[in-house]
């Protein structure tokens, strides 16, 4: 699904967009990437959506 990092930030744009915050979008990566919780976390604190 969302494998690539350009894909990844239209995954958490959307997230964001649909009304979730931010440990919303870190549990929804890790479920959905089926990654740990450092790497969801750094991709949401790194994403150009949580910075406005």
């Amino acid at each position: 699904m969302y494998t690539k990092y350009q894909d990844v930030e239209v995954c958490i744009a959307e997230l964001k967009r649909k009304g979730f915050d931010r440990q919303q979008t870190i549990y929804a990566l890790m479920e959905v990437l089926k990654v740990n919780v450092v790497v969801a976390d750094n991709w949401v604190l790194h994403s150009i959506a949580w910075q406005y």
